[in-house]
């Protein structure tokens, strides 16, 4: 009998042990479960941080590309710059040589209309040289035949 209630005693402290070791099994199992989402959600969390790693890297990458472009651009701008600079002596000769084209194609016409005038006053000496030639030969032909008469009247005269 006396085992039997030692049994019953021993039973009766089991029993919030069980009930104990019971609450502490959920507690385990929902921990267990907590730490599995909890895990599933770090390994969620590890690929987004490897996919930002990436994309950062990716976008390090698009910025150090630009950066280089942008460099070549200072280059090509102070290149442009250095041109312009070597071309403005240029422009100022082309403008002096453009104005002294100007001012000889002015004088060229000057002197064209000076070359027409003469050119006209020679056609009219020619004109004037060719008549006085005409009447030179009208006058040496009178001449000559008043030569001609002359000599005819002094050997009338001679006989």
């Amino acid at each position: 009998d006396e085992i039997v209630k030692e049994l019953e005693s021993i039973q009766e402290q089991v029993k919030p042990l069980q009930t104990e070791l019971f609450e502490r099994t959920t507690q385990v199992e929902e921990l267990q479960t907590l730490l599995k989402l909890k895990t599933e959600e770090l390994e969620s969390l590890q690929k987004q941080v490897t996919s930002l790693q990436t994309t950062f890297t990716n976008r390090n990458k698009q910025i150090e590309e630009l950066r280089s472009k942008l460099d070549k651009k200072d280059e090509i701008v102070k290149e442009l710059e250095s041109i312009q600079e070597q071309v403005k002596p240029l422009q100022t000769e082309i403008f002096d040589k453009t104005s002294q084209v100007e001012q000889l194609q002015t004088s060229l016409k000057m002197e064209t209309k000076e070359l027409e005038s003469l050119q006209e006053q020679v056609k009219s000496l020619q004109t004037t040289v060719v008549d006085n030639t005409s009447q030179t030969d009208e006058v040496q032909k009178t001449v000559e035949n008043n030569e001609v008469h002359m000599e005819k009247l002094q050997m009338q005269r001679k006989r």
